[in-house]
């Protein structure tokens, strides 16, 4: 006496659940990117090769542990009140930079990306987390403040000022001056640009002025004496030095970069020579 059931469907299913299986894990173990599932209480559950070479540990050794006792203490606060968010449901995913210690000391920048997993009856199961090392674009933003501190700082110590320009129907156009632009013309570069800088030289200084544009734009570097009247009246001489560089390889757009240095002192001591030499003769 014998009895035959009909079970393709539950192994269809059986099959389906495997290649999905199949495809999860290969998924996870190859991402580019770590990957890792992480209890709610922060224990590593799983994670991928991608991740060990980021933080330094081997997958064992992440097992054994949780995260926090490998995060950056001042990024530690911020990421477990992100995760109590998610598990009394006021959050459903975050992102942030935050830090890792890497096994041999060193801080690594990732950016973590993480979700919920919740089972059927609600509760929470694990996260899924995605880490991607962004520790080279946190040294290059580094970098660049750095270099951006050392610029601004040079050129507000600059007698006189420095200045940025376009290049535009031949001629250079100001966008952006130091503090000592003020110190010198009496006013902003906006009230400047609104009273057309006509108005700060006599007519043999602006000639200067458009010849000397017209030279840097075309490739020559610009060394000029230019005499001026600020917005008080009073009269200042600038040594301006620059030069025409390129936005970027292919571009034919040129930007202005220069130096305007305030000689007002330097010519009237020379003006006083020269008179005291004449009385003297």
């Amino acid at each position: 006496v014998g009895i035959s059931l009909d079970i393709d469907a539950q192994k269809r299913m059986e099959m389906d659940l495997r290649e999905s299986e199949q495809r999860f894990r290969g998924a996870f173990e190859f991402a580019a990117i770590g990957m890792a599932l992480v209890a709610p209480d922060g224990r590593w559950l799983r994670v991928n090769r991608s991740l060990c070479e980021i933080v330094g540990y081997t997958a064992e050794e992440l097992r054994a542990t949780n995260f926090q006792s490998i995060t950056h203490p001042e990024d530690l606060d911020t990421d477990v009140g992100q995760v109590r968010q998610m598990l009394d449901g006021s959050l459903a995913h975050y992102d942030m930079e935050k830090r890792y210690r890497h096994k041999d000391g060193h801080i690594v920048w990732v950016l973590l990306s993480v979700s919920l997993v919740r089972g059927a009856t609600g509760q929470s199961m694990y996260f899924v987390s995605q880490i991607q090392d962004i520790t080279d674009r946190k040294l290059a933003e580094d970098r660049l403040v750095e270099s951006e501190l050392r610029y601004r700082t040079v050129a507000d110590l600059v007698p006189g000022f420095v200045f940025e320009g376009i290049v535009r129907d031949g001629y250079s156009h100001p966008t952006w001056v130091s503090d000592g632009f003020e110190r010198v013309y009496g006013c902003t570069l906006g009230r400047f640009l609104e009273l057309g800088g006509m108005g700060f030289y006599d007519a043999t200084a602006w000639s200067q002025i458009l010849v000397g544009a017209s030279e840097s734009a075309s490739g020559s570097d610009l060394g000029v004496d230019v005499s001026l009247k600020n917005a008080d009246g009073a009269q200042r001489w600038l040594r301006v030095v620059a030069r025409a560089v390129r936005n970027g390889a292919g571009s034919d757009a040129h930007r202005v970069l220069g130096v305007a240095q305030d000689i007002t002192e330097r010519k009237r001591l020379e003006r006083a020579l020269r008179e005291a030499t004449h009385r003297e003769h």
